[in-house]
C-alpha cells in the first residue's frame, strides 16, 4: 500500500512538473512571411513498376503525401531505349524545328504515363498543377556534356527549350510554370552565370512573343552558396531579371548564410525562393528552407528518400510520414506566420490559410507538454508521426480562449483546422505481405492500417477483386485488419479490395499479388553509356553500364560482348563481367553495338545498346569578309547591315549567332535575325563605337569574328543647315517626283538612304544650276522605289543633316 500512495504521488508531482514546465508556443497571424506555391517531386518512375503500381504511386503522391509539383527533365544520353531529347542539332535555323530529329516517342511516354496522371490528380482536388522544365547536362554524367552548338548558341538553346514548351502545350495542353536553363549550372559543365544569363535573355523574349506563359527559374545551382554566387553576379542585370520569377537552390554544399542572402535579394526584387534538390532531406532542413530561405516551393528529388518501390507494392519511409505532416496539411495559397517557441528543442512552422492556422510542431527530444497560444477558436484536428511511423489522429479539440495544451512525444504533430463534417477514415498502409507468388507457393497475407479524424471505430471488409481463370482463392477473416488468403495456385494476377468504412464515409484500397509458375527473369535498367556521351575521334573509349531489377532478388551476373561495329574496327571491352566496364580503341568512325547478358542463375536476358562514333573534326567554321554597311552611322540614321561569308571545309552542319560583344551605356541593340550571315541590326541610338561578333558552330568546335560600327551626332543642326544651304524637300508625302532644294554656296553631295542604311541614289550638287533637283524616286540603276520611309541627307563643309521622306 505505501509503494502505491507513494507512486500515486510521485505521478501527481511529475504531472504538476510538466504543467509547470510547458513550452509556449505563440503563434502570430499579423506577422506574414512567403506564401507556399508547391510541395514537389522529380517526374521520375522506373521503367520495371506495374501498371497498376504507377497508378498507385501517382495516387499515393497527390492525395496521401500532398504533391502538387513536378520537375519535368529532358530525355538526356544515349541509353539502350532513348537518346537525348535533340541527339545532334536538328538544322541550321534555331527558329525552324526539324521534328523529326527530336526524341518524341520517349518524351511523349513520359508525360503520357506520369505527368499527366499527376496533373489530373492535382486538378481534380480543385488545386492548381504546378511544373517547370529543368534539363541537364553534366560532363561526367549520364546525360553527357553539352553539344558546342547548345552551349555557345543562345538561339539553339532557345530553340532546344521552347521545342518542349510547345510539344507540351499543342498536344497535352501543359504549360510549365517555369523554364531552368540548367539543373545546377556551373556544377561539372561550362554553363556559367554570363552563359545563363544570355540564355535567358534570349529565351525570355522568345517565349513571350510565342505567347507563352512560362518564365523563368534561377539560377538551380548545386547549393545556396553557388546559387547566390550566380544570382550576385548578374543583381546588375535588370533585362535578364525582368524574366526570372523564382531563385532556387540546391543544398550540396554551403548554404548559410545564403539562404538568407537569396531570401532578402528575392524581397528586394519581387521574386520568390526555392529548395529543390537533396538526397538526405529531413524536417530539419525543411524548417531551415522555411525560415532563413522563405522557400514557397521545396521539393523531394529522389522519391526513393520517401518510398521504398517493389514491382507492384509501395513501401511508405519515415520521411514520408514527417513530410506528410507539413504538405498534407499547409496547401498552395497558404501564408506562412510567426511562431515562437520557448524552448530550443521545439521547433515550430505555422501557416494561415481560409481564415485559419496551421502549425506544425517538430519534436526529437522525449516528451513535452506543448501550450500553444494566440489560436482562432475553433475546432481542429490534431494528428503525428511518432519517429517516423504512420501517422495518427488524435481526436478533435475545440478552442474558445486561444489555447490549447497538447503532448508530444518524439513527433512531428500538426494542428489543423477542422471543417466540422465528418472526415473519412484514411488508409496509411494496406497490402499483402508480398507482392508476388511462385507456385506452389498459394498463401499471403493482408493487412490494413487506417485512421479517423474523430477517433470513430473503424470496420474492414476484405474482398476479391479480380483473380486468374479458374482460380479460388478464400479469404479467411474478410472483416479482420489482417487476413490470411488461401488458394492462390492459378498462375495470374489478382487484386483484393478492402473497404474501411466509419459508420459514415467508406474509403476502398487494393492489395495486389502476382502468381508466377516459375522464377522471373530479371529486368535491364539504365543501359547507357557515358564520359564521353557522345564520342568525336581522336577521343576512343567511353565507358558502358547497366544495371537490373530482379523480382526474386536473386544474385545477378553481368557479361557484356560487342555484337557489331565498322569493318576494320578492333574495339576491346576491359572487363566484360562487370556492370560498369570501359570500351577502348573504337579508333574508328561508326556505329558500335554492344550486348549486356544479365543472368539470376536461372534466366537469362539481354538488352542492346548502339554507340556512335563520329569522324574526327579538324576545323572549326571559318568567317571572312565580316563587315557593316555602314559603318558610321550620324544620327538620327540608327541601323546598319552586317554580312559575313562562313564556311566549314568539313562539310559540318553549322549554326550562326549575332551578339553584342559591347556598346555604349544605355544603348539596346537589336537584330533583325540573329542566325543568318547578314543581319541587320537596329536602335543604334547612342553615340560611340559598337562591337558585333559572330559566332559559327559546328558540331564540336566553333569560331568568332567581331565587326565595329560607330555612331556619331551630326555636326550641325538641320535648322542651321537648312538656313545655310536652304536645304528643304517636297512634297512629303511623294509619289513620283520628289524636289530637293540646297543653297549654292557650298559644294554638297546629297545621299538617299533606306532604313537599313544602305544608300540607294546620291547626287553631286555641282550638277544642278538652280539649286534644285528633281528626282523621280528612282534607285541608281533606275527602278522605282518601294513605297516607304527613305532618309534623305545632305552633306557639306558645314556638316551633316538627314530629312526623313515618305514614297508612296
Amino acid at each position: 500500500m505505501r509503494k502505491n500512495i507513494l507512486n500515486f504521488i510521485t505521478i501527481i508531482l511529475t504531472a504538476n512538473f510538466i504543467q509547470l514546465h510547458s513550452t509556449i508556443v505563440t503563434i502570430d497571424t499579423n506577422i506574414k512571411y512567403q506564401t507556399i506555391r508547391g510541395w514537389g517531386a522529380s517526374s521520375f518512375s522506373p521503367e520495371w513498376l506495374t501498371e497498376d503500381n504507377r497508378k498507385e504511386l501517382i495516387d499515393v503522391l497527390v492525395n496521401d503525401l500532398g504533391l502538387n509539383r513536378l520537375r519535368l527533365e529532358f530525355p538526356s544520353g544515349n541509353r539502350s531505349k532513348e537518346r537525348a531529347w535533340e541527339w545532334e542539332n536538328d538544322d541550321r535555323d534555331p527558329f525552324n524545328y526539324n521534328w523529326n530529329v527530336f526524341n518524341l516517342k520517349s518524351f511523349d511516354a513520359k508525360i503520357e504515363k506520369f505527368v499527366l496522371p499527376f496533373k489530373n490528380k492535382v486538378e481534380q482536388n480543385g488545386e492548381p498543377f504546378d511544373m517547370y522544365v529543368s534539363p541537364s547536362l553534366f560532363n561526367g554524367g549520364s546525360s553527357g556534356a553539352a553539344p558546342a552548338w547548345l552551349q555557345f548558341s543562345p538561339g539553339e538553346f532557345s530553340e532546344y527549350a521552347t521545342s518542349v514548351l510547345i510539344r507540351l502545350k499543342e498536344n497535352y495542353n501543359i504549360e510549365p510554370n517555369y523554364f531552368c536553363i540548367l539543373n545546377e549550372a556551373g556544377n561539372n559543365n561550362s554553363f556559367y552565370a554570363t552563359v545563363v544569363s544570355d540564355m535567358i535573355k534570349t529565351l525570355g523574349p522568345r517565349m513571350k512573343a510565342m505567347g507563352l506563359k512560362t518564365r523563368i527559374q534561377f539560377p538551380e545551382c548545386v547549393s545556396a552558396s553557388e546559387s547566390w554566387n550566380y544570382i550576385n553576379s548578374t543583381k546588375d542585370d535588370s533585362i535578364m531579371l525582368s524574366y526570372v520569377d523564382v531563385l532556387s537552390y540546391h543544398l550540396y554544399g554551403s548554404n548559410d548564410p545564403f539562404r538568407s542572402q537569396i531570401r532578402d535579394f528575392a524581397k528586394q526584387h519581387g521574386k520568390i525562393t526555392a529548395q529543390t534538390e537533396y538526397m538526405s532531406l529531413n524536417m530539419n532542413i525543411l524548417y531551415d528552407d522555411m525560415t532563413k530561405g522563405e522557400t514557397s516551393y521545396w521539393e523531394i528529388y529522389g522519391i526513393g528518400s520517401c518510398l521504398d518501390l517493389k514491382f507492384d507494392r509501395i513501401l511508405k519511409l519515415p520521411n514520408f510520414w514527417n513530410f506528410r505532416q507539413v504538405f498534407k496539411y499547409v496547401r498552395p495559397g497558404a501564408v506562412r506566420i510567426n511562431a515562437s517557441s520557448d524552448d530550443s528543442t521545439i521547433k515550430v512552422l505555422a501557416y494561415f490559410k481560409d481564415e485559419m492556422p496551421t502549425i506544425v510542431i517538430i519534436n526529437n527530444s522525449g516528451t513535452k507538454s506543448i501550450n500553444v497560444e494566440n489560436l482562432i477558436d475553433g475546432d481542429y484536428g490534431i494528428c503525428r508521426t511518432v519517429s517516423g511511423t504512420d501517422y495518427k489522429e488524435s481526436g478533435i479539440k475545440h478552442v474558445s480562449d486561444g489555447r490549447m495544451t497538447i503532448q508530444v512525444v518524439n513527433s512531428v504533430t500538426t494542428i489543423y483546422p477542422y471543417n466540422g463534417s465528418n472526415h473519412p477514415p484514411a488508409a496509411t498502409s494496406w497490402g499483402a505481405n508480398t507482392d508476388y507468388l511462385t507456385l506452389p507457393a498459394n498463401n499471403i497475407t493482408l493487412s490494413v492500417m487506417a485512421t479517423d479524424a474523430e477517433n470513430d471505430r473503424l470496420a474492414y471488409s476484405w474482398s476479391v477483386k479480380t483473380k486468374p481463370s479458374g482460380a479460388n482463392p478464400v479469404i479467411q477473416k474478410p472483416t479482420d485488419s489482417v487476413s490470411v488468403v488461401t488458394g492462390l495456385n492459378s498462375e495470374g494476377k489478382y487484386i483484393f479490395e478492402v473497404s474501411i468504412s466509419d459508420g459514415v464515409n467508406t474509403i476502398s484500397k487494393e492489395a495486389r499479388v502476382n502468381v508466377y509458375a516459375v522464377n522471373q527473369p530479371p529486368k535491364p535498367m539504365d543501359v547507357h553509356n557515358r564520359i564521353p556521351v557522345m564520342i568525336t575521334l581522336p577521343c576512343d573509349s567511353t565507358a558502358i553500364r547497366a544495371g537490373s531489377k530482379d523480382l526474386e532478388n536473386d544474385k545477378i551476373t553481368y557479361r557484356w560482348s560487342i555484337i557489331n561495329q565498322p569493318a576494320g574496327a578492333n574495339a576491346f571491352i576491359e572487363d566484360t563481367t562487370q556492370a560498369g566496364t570501359k570500351v577502348r580503341n573504337m579508333s574508328i568512325a561508326g556505329d558500335y553495338v554492344f550486348q549486356i547478358n544479365i543472368s539470376d542463375g536461372i534466366n537469362t536476358v539481354y538488352d542492346t545498346l548502339n554507340v556512335p562514333v563520329y569522324p574526327i573534326n579538324n576545323n572549326a567554321p571559318s568567317i571572312s569578309n565580316i563587315s557593316a554597311n555602314p559603318s558610321k552611322i550620324i544620327l538620327p540614321a540608327d541601323s546598319t547591315l552586317l554580312s559575313a561569308d562562313v564556311a566549314d571545309i568539313d562539310g559540318d552542319n553549322f549554326t550562326l549567332w549575332w551578339s553584342v560583344k559591347s556598346c555604349p551605356a544605355g544603348a539596346i541593340p537589336k537584330f533583325v535575325n540573329q542566325a543568318t550571315a547578314n543581319t541587320i541590326v537596329k536602335d543604334l541610338d547612342k553615340t560611340g563605337t559598337y562591337t558585333f561578333t559572330l559566332t559559327a558552330i559546328d558540331r564540336t568546335k566553333k569560331s568568332g569574328k567581331d565587326v565595329t560600327v560607330t555612331v556619331e551626332n551630326p555636326t550641325i543642326t538641320e535648322e542651321t543647315l537648312s538656313k545655310q544651304d536652304k536645304f528643304n524637300i517636297y512634297p512629303n508625302p511623294a509619289d513620283e517626283t520628289l524636289y530637293i532644294e540646297f543653297g549654292m554656296d557650298n559644294k554638297s553631295r546629297i545621299f538617299i538612304r533606306d532604313l537599313f542604311g544602305r544608300v540607294v541614289k546620291s547626287f553631286d550638287t555641282e550638277s544642278s544650276r538652280d539649286g534644285m533637283i528633281k528626282w523621280d524616286c528612282s534607285d541608281s540603276s533606275g527602278n522605282k522605289l518601294a513605297p516607304g520611309a527613305y532618309h534623305v541627307i545632305i552633306s557639306n563643309r558645314n556638316g551633316i543633316v538627314l530629312k526623313s521622306v515618305i514614297i508612296q
